[in-house]
């Protein structure tokens, strides 16, 4: 979700140089996000990988392939996509498990991140969305909730992707795509391959989210922990009332009616952030692979139910997709593909809505019509 902030004067960078941009991180009572002051030199070495698959085909030279290839996973689990992950972690572990994360083409992070670090008043257990929820039990996790996080946030994420001037008007983003004009009219689905990028960055740790008898959600280590690979990948942005926000939102300027008018684009686009990220999954290492529904909440507008009922047959059309070199079945790289599903109300999964049944003209007349 887009916000505008008004940063206050002052605080430093993390260079230490003297700056006029946001406070250090110190969680003030304004609710002000703030940059990061730990030194992000501790977590050299950490820095997301950029894999875009816009020009170039995937690559799956020196990969070991199984026996037999996977099919998609529905699992449903209220809590989310971390505890789905202790749990194979513990039942398998020697597994690689990779952790998509439906991210905000325009904003690293969604709302925990701010230029130059985080915002900590957004890190906590009770997001609705899912990149928010999983980027901050990734920092409360691997920091203890420390002041850390802004740092770790940086040295790994921080200015790899999205707009290049965050609280500026344009459309130009570091990955170079342009989302809100880079579709045309939505007639040519071999456009949507402007949404075939991932960012990975590996060695992360989250925790199992637990709930309370009062509904209260925390990231409990507890409960378990496990390693993953995370990998960023954002789909496309077909809601509408995104335009409405004010000129600086990321979620305006990542708008792509191509996706709203036409649905076999905004499919194909969704499968591309898919492929995208299963590629870079493998690319790493990764034998496990638990997938978002990426573009199946806001983002999916008018497709909502559509794309959640179509998402495990997309994964399962790329499951079965031969992949180079040797043209085996990109499913023959991985143990297990799971898509969360987090309840009764969620579409990842569901029936496809029936589609309207054709009526005669009179028929039509008479259900409009008031009884004489």
């Amino acid at each position: 979700m887009s916000k505008n902030y008004n940063w206050p004067a002052g605080g430093k960078r993390l260079d230490g140089g003297a700056s006029n941009s946001p406070l250090d991180a110190i969680i003030r009572g304004d609710g002000a996000p703030t940059r990061a002051t730990a030194d992000v030199q501790q977590f050299a070495g950490r820095r997301a990988v950029h894999f875009s698959y816009r020009e170039v085909p995937p690559d799956y030279t020196g990969l070991v392939s199984l026996a037999s290839p996977s099919s998609c996973e529905v699992v449903v689990e209220p809590t989310g996509t971390s505890t789905i992950g202790c749990r194979i972690a513990r039942d398998q572990p020697s597994s690689r498990i990779a952790t998509m994360v439906a991210g905000n083409s325009g904003r690293p992070g969604g709302a925990v991140g701010v230029p130059g670090g985080v915002d900590y008043g957004a890190i906590h257990a009770h997001h609705r969305t899912q990149e928010e929820d999983l980027v901050s039990n990734w920092l409360v996790t691997e920091t203890d909730g420390g002041g850390d996080m802004g740092a770790l946030f940086q040295a790994t994420c921080g200015g790899q992707w999205g707009m290049c001037e965050p609280e500026g008007h344009t459309y130009r983003t570091v990955q170079h795509v342009d989302y809100v004009r880079g579709g045309g009219d939505g007639r040519d689905t071999s456009l949507a391959r402007m949404f075939a990028d991932a960012w990975v960055v590996p060695g992360c740790t989250l925790s199992a989210t637990t709930t309370s008898v009062l509904g209260g959600r925390r990231f409990d280590r507890e409960a378990g922990t496990y390693e993953t690979t995370l990998v960023f990948a954002a789909g496309p942005n077909a809601h509408a009332a995104s335009q409405k926000a004010q000129p600086s939102s990321t979620m305006r300027r990542t708008y792509c009616a191509a996706a709203r008018d036409s649905y076999p684009f905004f499919r194909e686009g969704v499968k591309w952030a898919l492929r995208a990220s299963l590629d870079a999954a493998a690319r790493q290492g990764c034998t496990v692979a638990l997938l978002a529904a990426v573009s199946c909440g806001l983002y999916a507008g008018p497709h909502k139910e559509r794309i959640g009922a179509a998402l495990p047959k997309i994964v399962d059309e790329l499951l079965v997709e031969p992949v180079p070199p040797h043209h085996l079945p990109r499913g023959l790289y991985f143990e297990r593909v799971v898509v969360t599903r987090l309840g009764e109300t969620d579409t990842v999964g569901a029936t496809p809505p029936p589609k309207p049944e054709a009526r005669s003209a009179h028929e039509d007349w008479a259900a409009t019509s008031p009884l004489e």
